[in-house]
């Protein structure tokens, strides 16, 4: 038993490394973001959201982002001394302002109750290939740009409808991961800047 757990914590540690890695791979900025640790999830098939082991006693607050390494989850939508509540991308509630990445093209990422998104407002003229990549595009303000957000996987085209459906997938699944990184909203535009490394 004592092996067992000593091999789970070197996984966990490991882990976490491998995390802030891909951060700090992708911009170059001295910001430290606060690892996190996910200790809950809504289990209704209306809300996608996380509890995490971060709260205003580690420096957090509404409204900051939170990543799994360069790639979007969510943003925290309420907070306590040591915990908080992540509402996920996945959120049917959720709007992510993005765009796509080759063809520069506008549009909103919208959770979806299958644990998918969407992406609205896309005109029909517009071109759309499965396995385009999609980024948050900074409009609004409410996310920073170029943050990985996921891939096309199916695109739907109705002759009476003006806009295109759009199925997403986020480029990573939430219940394969256990730790997080807490950005503080403040500093967000200035660390992820790069689509370098999408491409």
């Amino acid at each position: 038993n004592k092996i067992v757990k000593q091999q789970n914590d070197i996984n966990v540690y490991k882990q976490k490394l491998d995390v802030v890695s891909e951060f700090k791979k992708n911009n170059e900025s001295d910001e430290k973001p606060i690892i996190a640790d996910i200790i809950g999830y809504d289990v209704s098939n209306f809300r996608k959201s996380i509890i995490i082991d971060v709260g205003t006693k580690q420096g957090a607050s509404v409204g900051d982002i939170v990543v799994f390494g360069n790639t979007l989850m969510g943003r925290i939508s309420a907070i306590g001394r040591s915990s908080g509540r992540v509402v996920l991308i996945t959120d049917p509630a959720s709007n992510v302002p993005s765009r796509f990445l080759q063809s520069r093209t506008q549009g909103m990422v919208q959770g979806t109750a299958d644990g998918t998104c969407i992406m609205k407002y896309v005109p029909r003229q517009t071109e759309i290939n499965e396995s385009d990549k999609v980024v948050s595009s900074g409009i609004g303000g409410a996310f920073p740009k170029s943050l990985y957000v996921g891939d096309v996987i199916e695109v739907k085209q109705k002759n009476a409808k003006l806009f295109k459906d759009i199925k997403i997938k986020p480029r990573v699944a939430i219940s394969k991961i256990e730790h997080v990184l807490v950005i503080k909203k403040q500093s967000v535009e200035s660390i992820f800047e790069s689509e370098a490394s999408y491409q």
